[in-house]
């Protein structure tokens, strides 16, 4: 759930769903003194493999961005995200996102780091967790002895 994203990117203050393509964010960028808030939607969604969204028109961060999983070899997870944004305030804030930009650079690696361990955990506890709940609702098979 997209709601969940504050937990993992630090920079994120609060995503709200207000339906299933359209969510509410609210950020704090170091350097800038206000909270940035804007509306976005789903643009693509493939489960466990890609997320493509957009601000919506007028918002105040004019955004867009992709995240795109695949499994290495190692049955790791290779994460690629694509972020281009136009920043508020016109030229000002121009002047202030070409220094901002390593800052911003760092911060969204660091959450992916974040991000893909948390990922790759909550995969792994999927089977174990499967076998868990088989086991308790009883639709376990039985063994078969060779006793008819």
């Amino acid at each position: 759930s997209l709601e969940n994203l504050p937990s993992i990117m630090s920079h994120l203050g609060e995503v709200r769903q207000l339906d299933n393509k359209r969510s509410h964010w609210t950020a704090t960028i170091p350097g800038l003194p206000d909270l940035l808030e804007w509306e976005a939607e789903i643009t693509e969604e493939i489960e466990n493999e890609l997320l493509a969204w957009k601000s919506v028109e007028h918002a105040t961060v004019d955004n867009a961005g992709l995240v795109r999983f695949s499994e290495t070899a190692d049955g790791g997870t290779e994460i690629h995200i694509m972020i281009s944004y136009k920043p508020p305030m016109g030229d000002p804030g121009k002047t202030i996102a070409e220094f901002l930009n390593p800052v911003f650079k760092k911060m969204i690696k660091n959450d992916l780091k974040n991000f893909k361990i948390i990922f790759e955990r909550d995969h792994q506890l999927q089977p174990e967790f499967d076998r868990q709940m088989e086991h308790a609702s009883g639709n376990e098979e039985e063994p078969n002895t060779g006793v008819g």
